[in-house]
């Protein structure tokens, strides 16, 4: 039982509830929508808690989590938002002292991303926070409903991907 008091579904106020239809890909879709802004603006809260949006979040781990310097534009492709969210978001890392810029030597006229040292401690401060975040946010479903999850998840991040990237052109 969480802090709510809420054991599973069914306990939940009727204000609480989605209103389910005789439609089983609507109600699917309202559902994701609507736990996938939830957790949206509970990851959001509880990142602002250590200094960080999702973007410069997002940001860190990609830098982090890859194999060196890597192009604003390489970010841009791996993180479905807008350019200049992204772009704000690196601004404001380097003028938090996390991300340094640094002039490509292969294409001189692009630049390359890297963490700085300071850079590397918050996000390794930031993923560890996620990560106890997702234990705690998941603690309702098995490892079998974990992969069975993801798996469903994967798949619609394809579909969804993809349909972004056409109307982004």
């Amino acid at each position: 039982m969480d802090k709510m008091g809420y054991e599973n579904y069914d306990n939940l106020p009727d204000y609480m509830r989605l209103i389910v239809t005789d439609n089983p890909v609507w109600d699917a879709f309202i559902h994701l929508v609507s736990v996938g802004d939830m957790i949206h603006r509970y990851f959001a809260k509880r990142l602002a808690s250590i200094g960080l949006t999702r973007p410069k979040f997002a940001i860190l781990y990609q830098l982090r989590a890859g194999s060196g310097a890597v192009s604003p534009s390489f970010i841009s492709r791996r993180m479905p938002r807008a350019k200049h969210t992204i772009s704000k978001a690196i601004t404001e890392l380097e003028n938090d002292g996390f991300v340094k810029r640094e002039i490509n030597p292969q294409s001189r006229r692009s630049l390359l991303l890297s963490l700085t040292e300071q850079g590397m401690e918050k996000a390794d401060e930031a993923l560890a926070y996620a990560r106890s975040l997702s234990r705690e946010m998941m603690t309702c479903l098995d490892n079998n409903q974990l992969r069975t999850l993801d798996r469903y998840l994967s798949e619609l991040r394809i579909v969804y991907l993809t349909r972004m990237r056409d109307i982004q052109q």
